[in-house]
Formats: C-alpha cells, sequence, structure tokens
C-alpha cells in the first residue's frame, strides 16, 4: 500500500511588543478615566489610529511594527498533532495543500 502522509502540528505561541508608555493626552478624543476605559479606547479605534497621519509620530506606532518577542510557545512543553494521508491539493492553501482522507491524532509529552 502506499499513501501520502504528512504530519501536521497544533501550537499556541504568545508574543509581545516591548512596553510602549502611552498618554490619554496624546488622544484628544479619549473622553474616559480609567485604565481600562483607556485600553478599550484603543482597542476599538485602533485602525483609525494607526492610519492617522501622524502615527509614526507617536509611539503608539511601536505596538504594531515595534520589536517583539516569543514569550511562550507551546511545542516546547510537548508535540501535539495528527499523521494524515491523502492527496496533495497545489490549490487548497487554506488546509496546508492537502486533502485529508484519514488522520489519528499524535502526541508526544
Amino acid at each position: 500500500m502506499k499513501l501520502t502522509v504528512r504530519r501536521t502540528q497544533e501550537r499556541v505561541i504568545k508574543v509581545t511588543t516591548l512596553p510602549v508608555e502611552l498618554d490619554s493626552v496624546d488622544f484628544p478624543e479619549f473622553k474616559g478615566k480609567t485604565e481600562k476605559a483607556f485600553l478599550e479606547y484603543l482597542s476599538n479605534n485602533f485602525k483609525e489610529i494607526i492610519n492617522d497621519d501622524s502615527y509614526y509620530e507617536h509611539p503608539v506606532h511601536l505596538l504594531v511594527e515595534g520589536p517583539n518577542q516569543v514569550y511562550y510557545d507551546s511545542s516546547t512543553l510537548q508535540y501535539t498533532g495528527s499523521l494524515e494521508s491523502g492527496e496533495i491539493d497545489e490549490a487548497n492553501q487554506e488546509n496546508g495543500w492537502f486533502n485529508t482522507n484519514k488522520q489519528i491524532k499524535l502526541e508526544i509529552k
């Protein structure tokens, strides 16, 4: 029996930017008074903030384009994934260029 087989891996990677000090005074549209309100404002308006003409003049751009580092990678603790048989499908990027027929879970701790 000949099979086309691949191995997949599921992993969680957490990445952080370097901390950036922001002053709510620099955001005239912000009317709140608490840290939570300021974070919500940033989150709700992120698209507008990064498209603003003064974006690169403000440290907020470092939250998007600044250096970042991985602080957690689940693959260092265990391997979780599967062995799959199927056919190569170069047009199917969504499934990793592969049409899976059978799948067996694979875990290594």
